[in-house]
């Protein structure tokens, strides 16, 4: 098992954030999107906020418990679609990660 950690205040551009950042609150929300041909992928989202001393780690559900069909057979072709038209886009890829900047 191996863990690649993305510091996202480094990998998101300051100009998106500044774009993203609710005027009323100060909080900019973001959404990720990740595949692998050849692993299990488990986010983790670890929130640190030294000055009160606090930590919190969420973690999310994968999308295909809530939206994809019952059936394995109909949710593995859904699936392989979507992963096709990923490939489709040319999207570069990094097998470590990938950088959203």
């Amino acid at each position: 098992m191996t863990i690649q950690v993305l510091d996202l205040a480094r990998e998101i551009p300051q100009e998106a954030i500044c774009h993203a950042t609710d005027s009323q609150d100060g909080l900019a929300l973001f959404t990720f999107v990740a595949y692998s041909d050849d692993a299990a992928l488990a986010p983790l989202i670890v929130n640190l906020a030294p000055g009160l001393g606090g930590v919190s780690v969420e973690h999310t559900h994968p999308a295909q418990a809530f939206l994809m069909p019952f059936k394995d057979k109909d949710k593995n072709r859904v699936k392989g679609a979507a992963i096709g038209s990923w490939k489709d886009m040319e999207v570069a890829t990094n097998k470590g990660a990938c950088r959203v900047g």
